[in-house]
């Protein structure tokens, strides 16, 4: 196999992320990575092919080799250019935890594979690897003044109550940084096994250690940082937010603060009295990040929501949930319907848009550098191929810049906050809502919503109290609204279950009955992603028959469908919409290649979304997965764009195309400091680009033989409200 030859040098970050795959390479025998796809970029695949597999060994010698380089390309430049920085006993311990790393990678490729079992017969061999070590002992411990004693604070820590078996690897968690750096399951350092043992082993921790003891380093020598800006952004967001839900709250307000000193004793009337003044601190312009000597807005935002959950937990509020206050007592159904409304405005309210967009085209900005001109000629797959090469140039920055999982796995240590329970809403990742479907007798805000659970342990979730208090307030007779919550979380894998039980268990709960609808859509299923004995079933007639079956059998292949809802009318759409999407798309073809059998998935999904919203009538409307970062995110862009295809030919406007960017990549970038992840990007713009394609050409039918499948009018005159 042939592998192209990277030109530019490694960046430091690329090699620390080599050094810390090659450290690793035990582990990689019980952490099989997934065959690289053929759809896949092949500098995204690289990373995951084996390092046990002979076909890649020259890949892995080049990267390794190039690894060194670069590694002492860095300790040159910090030799010749900050020889002072070198005095310093952080940065001593620093290059001592960097070369510590150095000679693991080199024992753990030659004790675990046989990629250097010719000429050179080990890595310690490599003229880069002499040269770096040569260079070390050399020149840069030269400069030490004095020996440090080299630390590792958190192995004594971690040493006791679980072991490294290679059993526990096998039943699945974090082992390796490579895990990590995939950022897929990064919730599993806040949860415990259900023996009360962490996901994460001892390895793991030595490793983030030791990048951690040089991760200072790293900042010292690369170039400003974009991701400074994150906190700015979200405190400006925060503090807009606190403006608007006050306004909201302001009738309910009044009545409150008349007679709350004379309730000040009662938990509940306390939490809800701090709750609004947190609020009203994070409103204050003065409090702003960018202004404030103390505390800032964001942080006066976090406390708003502690205290409103704070408030929502009291044994006050929920005895008056059991036995409501008599009409007379007006100060206590002040106090009960404040909260209601401080909690549906916490999911409710605008989200701030412009910052994030900013930012999202610095990054762009920054990637492009040495890019040639574009093309601007419009075409109807120029749109979604520009979008992937913004994606390549956001990618390109981060790429450079210290961010993303490793640094937050880095943070959640330092800050001693792991094993505290994954609980999004409680973690900063706020809700708000996203944009508006307005249309004839259709009216439905599409909100940003991450699992509004907390979850402790693996078996065991919980529904946040602000949700429930959001419900309460939708549900109350003179709104009399629904939220359609469309749950893209795995129902059958073992790390997602508990968080969709909870979900699934609320359309039971006879309080909510009125107001929640629960459906389950799976997105990491063999059928969904076609791979498994999926793969290779390429004959149209047989993928939708078994689609049918996925739809008919339900939770035996992931979907979750409320007992509310029409079954018979529900499969009667199913197949219909099943050989819609066939001749429209697919001119009826007796055979379905891969990429072809996902992008009729996808249309699906976007078609059955609608029959939903057409079935339930609701208000509100969340794509939830488990943080609202990727597989969430790109569907509520993908509704977004279908119904403004749908709706109209005229070329898209750059708000529009912001719009768009901002649905896409501003929750990753906020909550998780990387991209979206980019599968779910690509599979996205092909289904998206398939539709185009359609739709450019015969504009009429297309839409008049999808708009059979409706009462609604979906696609006539429908028009998409942002949220600012």
């Amino acid at each position: 196999m042939h592998f192209p030859k990277n030109k530019a040098d490694l960046t430091v970050m690329e090699a620390v992320d080599n050094l810390s795959q090659m450290a690793e390479i035990d582990l990689t025998r019980f952490e099989e990575p997934e065959k690289p796809s053929a759809d896949g970029q092949l500098s995204e695949q690289l990373d995951t092919f084996s390092w046990h597999d002979p076909q890649y060994y020259v890949y892995h010698r080049e990267r390794i080799k190039e690894t060194f380089h670069a590694l002492h390309r860095y300790m040159k430049e910090l030799y010749e250019k900050n020889k002072e920085q070198l005095k310093d006993e952080e940065t001593q311990r620093g290059i001592q935890a960097m070369m510590v790393l150095v000679s693991e990678a080199a024992q753990k490729v030659d004790r675990h594979t046989d990629i250097f079992k010719g000429e050179p017969e080990s890595v310690t061999e490599l003229r880069e690897y002499k040269e770096l070590q040569h260079f070390y002992l050399n020149k840069i411990v030269q400069k030490f003044q004095k020996a440090v004693e080299f630390e590792v604070p958190w192995q004594e820590g971690w040493g006791a109550g679980f072991e490294e078996d290679k059993i526990g690897i096998q039943k699945g968690g974090l082992q390796t940084l490579g895990a990590i750096h995939r950022d897929k399951e990064y919730e599993l350092f806040s949860i415990r096994k259900e023996d009360g043992h962490p996901f994460f082993n001892r390895s793991l921790l030595h490793h983030i250690q030791l990048i951690g003891q040089f991760d200072f380093m790293l900042r010292d020598v690369t170039r400003e940082n974009p991701f400074l800006r994150i906190p700015i952004i979200q405190d400006r967001d925060a503090h807009l937010a606190a403006k608007e839900i006050l306004h909201l709250a302001s009738s309910y307000m009044e009545q409150f603060f008349k007679e709350a000193l004379k309730f000040k004793q009662m938990g509940f009337v306390s939490a809800i009295s701090k709750a609004v003044m947190a609020l009203m601190l994070a409103a204050n312009p003065r409090n702003l990040k960018q202004t404030a000597i103390g505390k800032c807005a964001l942080h006066y935002y976090t406390d708003f929501h502690n205290y409103l959950r704070s408030g929502l937990q009291s044994q006050e509020y929920h005895r008056f949930l059991k036995n409501p206050p008599q009409l007379s007592e007006r100060f206590l159904h002040a106090l009960v319907n404040l909260s209601h409304v401080l909690a549906a405005s916490f999911f409710l309210r605008t989200i701030h848009r412009q910052d994030i967009i900013a930012f999202i085209h610095l990054l762009i900005e920054k990637g492009s550098k040495g890019d040639g001109a574009q093309s601007q000629t419009p075409t109807s797959s120029s749109l979604w191929n520009g979008i992937l090469s913004q994606d390549d140039r956001i990618r390109r920055t981060l790429k450079t810049t210290l961010n993303g999982p490793l640094m937050m796995a880095l943070r959640l240590f330092s800050e001693d906050k792991q094993l505290r329970g994954f609980d999004p809403l409680a973690q900063r990742n706020f809700p708000g809502l996203l944009y508006t479907m307005v249309g004839d007798d259709l009216h439905v805000s599409c909100l940003r919503l991450p699992t509004p659970t907390a979850q402790i342990s693996i078996d065991k979730a919980a529904i946040a109290d602000e949700f429930y208090g959001f419900l309460r307030f939708i549900s109350s007779p003179k709104r009399a609204q629904r939220h359609l919550l469309i749950n893209l979380q795995d129902r059958t894998s073992w790390y997602e279950r508990a968080r969709c039980n909870a979900l699934e268990a609320m359309t039971k709960n006879e309080e909510f009955t009125s107001a929640l609808t629960v459906v389950t859509l799976p997105k990491n299923v063999d059928f969904y992603l076609q791979s498994g004995s999926y793969f290779d079933q390429d004959r149209a007639k047989e993928f939708k028959r078994e689609f049918q079956e996925q739809i008919a059998s339900a939770e035996q292949c992931g979907f979750f469908f409320p007992s509310e809802l029409n079954r018979k009318a529900l499969l009667k759409f199913t197949e219909e919409a099943l050989d819609l999407i066939h001749r429209v798309f697919f001119d009826n073809k007796d055979t379905l290649a891969h990429r072809s059998r996902l992008d009729f998935i996808e249309v699906f999904y976007v078609l059955l979304t609608l029959k939903l919203i057409e079935m339930i009538k609701p208000d509100t409307l969340s794509f939830t997965c488990k943080d609202g970062v990727d597989t969430g995110a790109a569907a509520s862009a993908e509704l977004f764009a279908f119904l403004r295809l749908m709706n109209g030919s005229s070329a898209w406007s750059k708000e529009e195309k912001d719009s768009l960017l901002w649905l896409l990549y501003s929750s990753a970038l906020i909550v998780r400091e990387r991209a979206i992840d980019h599968d779910r990007l690509d599979r996205l713009m092909s289904a998206l680009s398939l539709v185009s394609t359609e739709l450019e050409a015969r504009h009429r039918e297309t839409v008049s033989s999808l708009a059979k499948l409706y009462q609604a009018p979906f696609f006539k005159g429908l028009t998409l409200k942002e949220s600012e």
